[in-house]
């Protein structure tokens, strides 16, 4: 009746995240480093976990209860946690090294260092990132974290209303607004099928994207499609 889920991993495969279920319920999660055989951190108490993860560099974490309670650990050492504000809280996010970009402050979108994970700095002019009728996904390629990758859809199958509206678009991190529009997905989701949703991811290397659509029907198979972006 146990089993462990959510898994992630730092950039150089060393250190390995996951939360854990005992009978049906998310009780606890763990980190793990490989060069030194030993666990970083083991938390069994803190009531029921939606997911957790580990950044690129493999020294902090990101754990978020299914009440919202959202926190950022610091591994260096012994083990520190810092709650994230409830005006500042995120959930789809890219991890990056040390960093954390997503959407934030309800409309907005915005990149922190997660030593800090309280201080922000803000993504794209206020009300260019509308979430009234759009939920999106996040990724951070390369090594730099220089770009996210934000794959956006209408949760209940909608046309677009503004720029970006079912789009998927590379932002630069640095606050200087500028954006890729690299491709329209063309998948259509109602009633929030996680299946139809793009989640576009990207390869290290940043050539390529890879996304799920189903094509404009709503009803049909899903594919895999790929991207390669111009330099």
């Amino acid at each position: 009746g146990s089993y462990t889920t959510q898994m992630s991993v730092s950039d150089n495969n060393d250190v390995v995240a996951f939360h854990y279920v005992n009978n049906g319920v998310s009780t606890g999660y763990i980190v793990y480093k490989r060069s030194t055989d030993t666990i970083l951190l083991n938390v069994s108490d803190e009531g029921t976990i939606n997911e957790v993860e580990i950044d690129k560099s493999g020294r902090y974490l990101v754990s978020l209860k299914n009440n919202g309670d959202l926190h950022a650990w610091d591994l260096h050492g012994t083990p520190i946690r810092t709650t994230v504000t409830s005006t500042l809280f995120f959930n789809h996010r890219a991890m990056g090294n040390g960093v954390v970009a997503s959407g934030c402050n309800t409309r907005r979108l915005c990149v922190r260092n997660l030593a800090t994970p309280n201080s922000v700095t803000f993504l794209l002019p206020t009300n260019s990132w509308s979430y009234a009728t759009q939920q999106d996904h996040f990724a951070m390629p390369g090594g730099d974290d220089t770009w996210i990758i934000a794959s956006r859809y209408s949760f209940t199958g909608g046309p677009v209303s503004q720029p970006f509206d079912n789009e998927i678009v590379l932002i630069a991190t640095d606050g200087s607004n500028r954006v890729r529009r690299i491709a329209h997905h063309w998948s259509i989701v109602i009633n929030s099928d996680y299946d139809a949703t793009p989640r576009a991811s990207v390869s290290r290397d940043s050539q390529f994207i890879a996304f799920t659509s189903n094509w404009g029907n709503s009803n049909g198979r899903r594919d895999l499609y790929l991207v390669r972006v111009q330099p």
